[in-house]
């Protein structure tokens, strides 16, 4: 009986713990992420750059 009770009592701890680690894991952007945005930012900034120096 109290195997049965411990059992009922850690399945929505393990199911709460999962869910957070579940929702930090995918909400994170990754290293390869940062990286893209990263380089988007400052290509379009050097692309706008140039045309304010081209046309200056």
């Amino acid at each position: 009986m109290s195997e049965y009770i411990k059992e009922v009592v850690d399945t929505p701890k393990q199911f709460v713990k999962e869910g957070t680690q579940f929702l930090n894991r995918c909400t994170k952007p990754d290293r390869r992420d940062l990286r893209v945005r990263w380089f988007a930012k400052n290509h379009i900034s050097s692309k706008k750059a140039l045309r304010m120096n081209h046309i200056g």
